[in-house]
């Protein structure tokens, strides 16, 4: 796949990587993919324990720490455009069966697994939502879901690019707060040719 270029070719990329995740480890880390002058972006959750269950405290604690450096990294950076990636569970509805607002998302016995694609450029923002299809219990593909969207499905994971004009003194902020979660330029680097 070559160097993306566009929101559409993060879509791609994201779409792929999230393919892969399932298909080696089951499940799909947080990450963000980012176009930047200096070049594509990539930034994946750092404490994904793949082979014990999350705990949802932690899982909560993770999100937030990764939607902070997010936010830094495509200020720093100078981001034009982004796409995140995250797994969730969405609760389903039927005429038949209403929504139980009493179980979270993840526990409902009527819940379809998504994989979310988050994307923002200065001209547009949009979300995919991505049916997680399994078989005898094994992941098979993914397919674009088609149900009713969720509105607000994602505040936490919205708005990362800087605003038009970052002023210094923004950029030695968010430069150091990078620095002190030893997030560092060349770690962002990504061999985009393979996942």
């Amino acid at each position: 796949m070559p160097l993306p270029q566009s929101l559409d070719d993060l879509f791609a990329h994201a779409k792929s990587f999230a393919e892969f995740s399932m298909r080696t480890r089951g499940r799909v880390p947080l990450a963000l993919f980012a176009l930047s002058p200096e070049g594509p972006l990539f930034y994946g959750s750092s404490s994904i324990a793949w082979l014990t269950p999350p705990d949802p405290m932690a899982d909560e604690r993770e999100k937030d720490s990764f939607a902070y450096s997010a936010g830094l990294i495509c200020t720093v950076h100078k981001a034009t455009a982004v796409v995140v990636v995250l797994e969730a569970s969405m609760p389903v509805t039927t005429p038949s069966l209403p929504l139980n607002i009493l179980a979270p998302p993840g526990q409902s016995s009527d819940r379809q697994e998504i994989v979310v694609l988050a994307g923002e450029s200065r001209m547009k923002s949009e979300q995919k939502l991505l049916s997680i299809v399994r078989m005898g219990g094994l992941f098979s593909n993914l397919e674009e879901y088609f149900g009713p969207p969720d509105v607000g499905l994602l505040v936490r994971f919205s708005h990362f690019l800087p605003p038009q004009s970052v002023t210094p003194a923004m950029l030695a902020t968010a430069r150091a707060h990078l620095a002190a979660l030893g997030i560092k330029a060349e770690t962002l680097r990504r061999d985009w040719s393979a996942n």
